[in-house]
């Protein structure tokens, strides 16, 4: 129900009422100034005659120059009027009441936008409640109080735009991942909880990892000690010292695979140590391994096509001492297996009277080779013999392909 207003509401009666009349008549000509209403709908109504006696009404339905009223209404009484007594649309205290309640009280609201308002008496219907910028509630005691059903969990949520980034939640149950929890949900390899397990005690504090639960360590469930203890935190003497057992004598056996080697950066305030990849210590320790060695490099693959180059970064940063050639079998071929190699080669040989090769050079960037612009496919490669007997044949082209080797 809604009180409605329009401006310049007035007119006359344009029929004489008694105290107990419920509908009343406007001149026609003044009908559309007073305002139209839906079911539930009220607009207040004033009557005043010449003598000065007033009446307010509550007009609750108008259907054209006919309004039905209720009358002695805001503590007016009954009275009649004459034809000719003014009716108008005035605003009165009930009026204004109302449109404060409507407007102010939260029990009145039922959807949309209340910016910045002051919300008067108490009001537990919000289903969603949305607000920008901050909110302050002053209290000495509890704040905001999240409510679920017998068998819910409630939690607070936080996002970053349309993506939850973790939610604060207690769970009832009595297993590792219940009780009361904060939930990283975008932490890097997987989500991530810190929980105060409803089970309590000293190993009541959990961290669970993606699913993997693990118990926080503290001082009520673990000792400390200066001594090598087993069951006890490693703690440092008064010179700084740790007197913890780092390797074992105990182990006779080696390490099948080595995954990490324990290496530090220096002695200095960055000398801790930590595990390194066998491939970081390789990195590591080649300058020093090959200073005094002759460097090598190795291509790929390549195959060859007629009259084609083949271009090779070397990667030695100088022009190569010394060029290999071989040819890696990746179909059996003669009597050859795959991945076989045969080499190095010469460069260019006669076979049933073809010459069949290609020449190669360098520079201090790039191997080049250039193929011979053979008539067929098989005069790519050099003529190989069969492996089994030592005939000479063609290798057949689909079945090979070429490495280089190169020293600096």
């Amino acid at each position: 129900m809604a009180v409605k207003f329009s401006n310049n509401a007035t007119s006359t009666l344009a029929a004489s009422i008694n105290t107990t009349v419920t509908s009343i008549s406007v001149q026609s000509a003044d009908a559309a100034k007073f305002p139209t209403l839906a079911a539930g709908d009220w607009f207040p109504v004033t009557l005043v005659d010449s003598a000065g006696n007033m009446e307010i009404m509550r007009c609750t339905a108008r259907v054209g120059a006919t309004l039905t009223v209720s009358r002695a209404q805001e503590g007016t009484t009954a009275k009649s009027f004459v034809a000719g007594s003014r009716v108008d649309l005035r605003l009165t205290a009930a009026a204004i009441n109302e449109v404060y309640s409507a407007a102010f009280n939260a029990s009145n609201l039922t959807s949309g936008t209340v910016p910045n308002a002051r919300i008067t008496g108490p009001y537990d219907g919000i289903t969603t409640l949305s607000q920008t910028g901050l909110h302050t509630i002053t209290t000495e005691g509890e704040a905001i109080r999240l409510v679920g059903s017998a068998t819910g969990d409630p939690y607070l949520t936080f996002y970053k735009a349309a993506v939850r980034q973790g939610y604060f939640q207690h769970t009832d149950g009595s297993g590792a991942q219940f009780g009361l929890k904060l939930v990283n949900d975008v932490a890097t390899g997987g989500d991530t909880q810190l929980i105060l397990r409803n089970s309590g005690g000293v190993g009541g504090l959990g961290y669970t990892v993606n699913g993997t639960d693990y118990t926080v360590y503290h001082t009520g469930n673990l000792s400390i000690a200066i001594a090598a203890e087993g069951s006890a935190l490693a703690q440092r003497d008064s010179s700084g010292d740790i007197h913890a057992r780092l390797f074992r004598s105990e182990y006779d056996t080696t390490n099948a695979a080595v995954n990490f080697i324990m290496t530090q950066i220096n002695t200095g305030t960055d000398n801790y140590i930590r595990p390194s990849t066998p491939a970081q210590v390789a990195a590591a320790l080649g300058p020093i391994l090959t200073a005094d060695k002759v460097e090598t490099n190795v291509s790929g693959e390549f195959t060859p096509t007629a009259g084609g180059l083949i271009t090779w970064a070397h990667g030695l940063g100088a022009k190569p001492s010394m060029i290999d050639t071989y040819m890696i079998c990746k179909t059996a071929d003669n009597g050859w297996a795959v991945n076989e190699e045969i080499g190095p080669l010469s460069n260019i040989v006669t076979f049933a009277d073809r010459w069949i090769g290609y020449v190669i050079w360098a520079d201090a960037t790039n191997v080049y080779c250039r193929v011979q612009n053979a008539s067929s496919g098989n005069y790519l490669f050099p003529a190989i013999v069969t492996k089994s007997t030592g005939a000479p044949v063609y290798a057949t082209a689909t079945s090979w392909r070429l490495k280089f080797r190169v020293r600096k």
